[in-house]
């Protein structure tokens, strides 16, 4: 018997390594699963190889001596093509056949699942990125609203808030390090506000090296200095070791400290349950991947003035679309309403559609696209449909781009 809700799947993909955690009806906590059956090591190399005309993944791929493909996150990016056996691959369809492994992985530990949602979390995202993993979804037949693709702050701020509160009564750091450098996410809410405002502050320190314990102090001493501070999480290979004893020695005083590498993995997981309405959640983050403000139309339904929304504030840029059908009165206009989701007042801007053949009142109807091409800009397309048999459709489009 099928389970009631999805099965929800995080996929934390980094250069080289990629770990995977799911949840399911009658599951108390997401878990990470091993390539290795009883394993703790949840790292999955990034790599495949063909044997018999089977693909094989990660440490099996690696097992293969020469003939298996590596680095090939980066090699996707850049459009790569591979040779193999007398065979070309694009470095992206096998970055898929990656994908489909290790997303395949939870579900073959429990019973069968009718629907799967996936969260990729990755550590930046541009369109490029979005596009090609959107891509890759599509080709795995996975439907685009069960697949999201997150940064890694994002996936922070949702682990970190599905914790008991303690967790994060007050703020809460992540310090990753995966050898050369390291990365400093700081969040904190705004409890005056409902929903809290989550923001994330993130700083790159370049200079740092695995193993440097008085530099790692310093950086402690000065992130916390005049801060109340709850818990710190470490993500990475480069705490692997044993060499923080100072630093190790602050960070245990008067925090709590939780070392580990599946925490991005858990968030990506986590993210999906939250937008399912799944848990309460008191919270709203707009990162740098959401679209900063609400756009919407003033429309007439059931003989009501009300407000329908395009695009609103938190939305995903990279995937959000807005569309509807309008019957236009009184002019050849439409007037968008946009507004900031912290301020009452809104902005109205208004397009004409020039050249729009002149009927009477009520009889075009009209087609509204809104795609965003940044967090701040959006297209607008706006297409005459005619109005059935009485005025045909002349297929005039007119485009804009608005800003707030």
């Amino acid at each position: 018997m099928y389970d009631r809700i999805p099965c929800y799947i995080g996929v934390d993909l980094n250069e080289k390594f990629a770990m995977v955690t799911y949840f399911k009806e009658g599951m108390k906590d997401p878990e990470t699963v091993s390539q290795i059956i009883g394993s703790d090591n949840f790292q999955i190399p990034i790599a495949v190889a063909k044997k018999d005309d089977i693909w094989l993944y990660g440490k099996e791929a690696l097992e293969c001596g020469e003939l298996y493909i590596d680095d090939l996150y980066n090699r996707a990016l850049q459009n790569e093509k591979i040779e193999m056996l007398d065979e070309t691959y694009e470095a992206v369809n096998l970055l898929g056949v990656f994908l489909k492994k290790v997303i395949a992985l939870p579900t073959k530990l429990r019973t069968p699942v009718k629907q799967i949602k996936v969260t990729v979390a990755i550590d930046s995202i541009n369109r490029e990125k979005a596009n090609m993993f959107y891509s890759i979804a599509n080709k795995l037949s996975i439907k685009k609203e069960d697949f999201n693709l997150i940064d890694h702050k994002e996936s922070f701020y949702c682990y970190v808030l599905s914790q008991e509160p303690n967790i994060y009564i007050n703020e809460v750091f992540l310090f990753e390090c995966n050898g050369e450098g390291l990365k400093k996410y700081r969040l904190k809410r705004d409890t005056g506000t409902k929903p809290q405002i989550i923001s994330i502050e993130e700083e790159k320190i370049s200079s740092f090296r695995s193993g440097e314990d008085k530099e790692f102090l310093e950086i402690l001493q000065q992130s916390f200095e005049s801060r109340r501070v709850s818990t710190i999480y470490l993500v990475g290979d480069g705490f692997d070791e044993s060499w923080m004893l100072e630093s190790l020695d602050f960070l245990c005083k008067g925090h709590r400290a939780f070392v580990g590498k599946n925490l991005f993995s858990k968030g990506a997981c986590l993210s999906t349950i939250v937008k399912d309405g799944l848990v309460n959640w008191p919270y709203v983050y707009i990162g740098e991947n959401d679209f900063k403000f609400n756009i919407s139309l003033k429309v007439t339904r059931n003989r009501q003035m009300d407000f329908y929304s395009l695009i609103s504030a938190g939305d995903n840029m990279y995937k959000a679309k807005g569309q509807c059908e309008l019957i236009l009165s009184k002019g050849n206009s439409i007037d968008f309403w946009k507004q900031f989701p912290a301020s009452r007042d809104a902005k109205i801007e208004t397009i004409e559609l020039t050249g729009l053949p002149k009927r009477e009142d009520k009889t075009t109807r009209v087609r509204v696209t809104v795609i965003p091409i940044s967090d701040k800009r959006v297209a607008i397309t706006v297409k005459d449909l005619g109005f059935g048999e009485i005025f045909k459709a002349t297929d005039k489009e007119w485009n804009y781009t608005m800003t707030m």
